[in-house]
């Protein structure tokens, strides 16, 4: 396990490395982060999460895994109560109060973690996670959002791409519809790009940056050891010493346990806010994703 975990994660950072080298090269356009994150969040993530509903989503899979779908929600309740009780320990300005709530709330359980559910456990496993992170899905765009971009609430931001093209998923799946196969073979083919896609797109963003800067935070040092190593070791020995079965363990570290994502650079960034610290997070946690993902999946799945 540690090794094929590894193996996965020197893939993803080798896809990071391209899209760091090719903005610091300047090969692409001075928008290409804003035009491939739309592409990921609007059509290849849609694609993504619509084939594993539609394959995997029947009347008896909802009814067997329906307890996924509470102890989600259990978990990433959880998570944002700690949140908010270990924020002020970092002494965040009321411009980064946000990113660290989040921070300390949401990892990096789309991107990454799909791509390495999908690639280490295959659909099934995808599916049922896709169920147990669905309601991280919701936080990360509905109160997650308000966090990163000071704006209220509004329960429209639940109508996301991601959140109708599971529910377009779950309902051909429980009807049966029988899509053409040239469909099929589209929404499979752009599923299939997402991952490499997202983690490129890590590589532009940060190559946006001075990495010296970004590495001189003492704080985001601080923050990525809490919330990738500190909370997740924490939680999952609890979760296994109280006896809950494998497969909760192993969906768990997949919530969890992965390096901090884009989302606070990419929100704050369409606001006009300072992305620095966002970028600092993400480069520091996902050199770190590669020695603490694998020993995660190696302690509590093996």
């Amino acid at each position: 396990m540690f090794s094929a975990t590894l193996n996965q994660m020197l893939f993803l950072f080798c896809c990071i490395l391209v899209g760091f080298f090719l903005k610091k090269k300047k090969l692409l356009g001075d928008n290409c982060e804003s035009v491939i994150s739309k592409l990921e969040n609007l059509i290849l993530i849609p694609c993504l999460l619509m084939q594993s509903f539609y394959t995997n989503c029947t009347f008896d899979s909802l009814k067997n895994n329906a307890e996924l779908l509470f102890y989600g929600l259990g978990f990433v309740l959880l998570q944002v109560l700690l949140a908010y009780i270990i924020a002020p320990i970092f002494k965040p300005t009321a411009d980064e109060k946000g990113i660290f709530v989040y921070s300390l709330s949401v990892v990096n359980f789309s991107f990454m973690g799909n791509s390495l559910v999908a690639s280490l456990f295959g659909a099934e496993m995808l599916y049922k996670y896709l169920i147990f992170s669905m309601p991280l899905n919701v936080l990360a765009f509905s109160i997650g959002y308000m966090w990163l971009s000071g704006e209220s609430f509004s329960f429209k931001k639940l109508l996301n791409p991601i959140m109708i093209s599971m529910i377009i998923g779950i309902v051909i799946g429980l009807t049966g519809i029988e899509l053409p196969i040239f469909i099929k073979q589209s929404i499979s083919s752009l599923a299939n790009c997402f991952s490499p896609l997202a983690m490129i797109l890590t590589g532009l963003v940060i190559g946006g940056y001075d990495i010296k800067s970004l590495l001189k935070n003492k704080r985001v040092y601080l923050l990525t050891l809490v919330r990738c190593i500190l909370l997740p070791l924490v939680l999952l020995s609890v979760v296994k010493l109280i006896g809950l079965r494998q497969e909760i363990i192993t969906l768990l570290v997949f919530i969890c346990a992965m390096p901090l994502g884009l989302n606070t650079i990419v929100v704050p960034s369409a606001f006009g806010k300072d992305t620095t610290l966002g970028a600092s997070m993400a480069l520091i946690s996902n050199i770190l994703g590669l020695i603490s993902v694998p020993l995660f999946l190696f302690m509590f799945v093996v």
